[in-house]
């Protein structure tokens, strides 16, 4: 427990008992259709009642996994922008695709649209912070409760884990390539936990459940939701 263990996560995760996790978030690297599969049909045993599989993919293979993983909860997209990327005088909306695999609801509320560009070329200096920071630590908001148990079996750099500790968020991380480990066990060590009013101030905006919102390639800020 909030450690990175280095080694395969679908040998590491058999150690683990049957109802035990809170929210598996993870990003896998997207191609590798089977790991998709592989979370749908045999990491949901790790869940709690209450628990939620949510699996970074990208534009490109959204489409594919979505219909390989037939999911009795339909994968969901959120929009954010960023600040950073502009193009012909316009600001290019990112959108973040999360598969939403559980079988339980929202603890708390998820932002429609803009949720913040605190995300820096800084931010992801020697691998710190792939993910935006904001982005997971809204996630977690609206899917965990403090201390509730987080499992990234594909920690990478360390981004959702670092989330979790700042959220108070337990968390288990598992990472296969041992110099990745390394920089998101030194990412962990370079994050605080933070008060617990910081949870989920991102937007003004809110709605319960998650909508249907667009996939766009280019689309200004002010075309985004107020």
């Amino acid at each position: 427990m909030n450690e990175v263990t280095t080694g395969n996560a679908r040998e590491l995760v058999k150690g683990l008992p049957d109802g035990s996790i809170d929210l598996i978030l993870t990003d896998p690297i997207y191609s590798n259709l089977d790991d998709y599969y592989w979370l749908y049909t045999e990491c949901r045993r790790l869940l709690k009642p209450t628990g939620n599989v949510l699996a970074f993919v990208n534009a490109k293979w959204y489409a594919v996994v979505s219909r390989i993983v037939m999911s009795d909860l339909p994968p969901l997209a959120c929009v954010q922008t960023s600040g950073a990327s502009p193009m012909n005088g316009r600001i290019i909306a990112k959108t973040y695709y999360l598969l939403w695999f559980g079988s339980g609801k929202l603890k708390g509320y998820m932002p429609d649209g803009y949720i913040g560009t605190s995300w820096s070329a800084a931010n992801k200096h020697n691998f710190k912070w792939t993910k935006n920071p904001k982005y997971l630590k809204t996630t977690l908001a609206a899917f965990t409760e403090p201390f509730d148990v987080v499992l990234d079996m594909f920690c990478g750099g360390g981004s959702i884990l670092a989330a979790c500790k700042e959220m108070e968020r337990n968390y288990i991380g598992i990472e296969m390539d041992q110099d990745t480990a390394e920089k998101a066990r030194a990412l962990l060590n370079s994050v605080n936990v933070l008060p617990l009013a910081a949870a989920n101030t991102a937007s003004s905006r809110l709605f319960e459940g998650w909508g249907d919102l667009p996939a766009v390639a280019n689309q200004s800020e002010s075309d985004l939701p107020a």
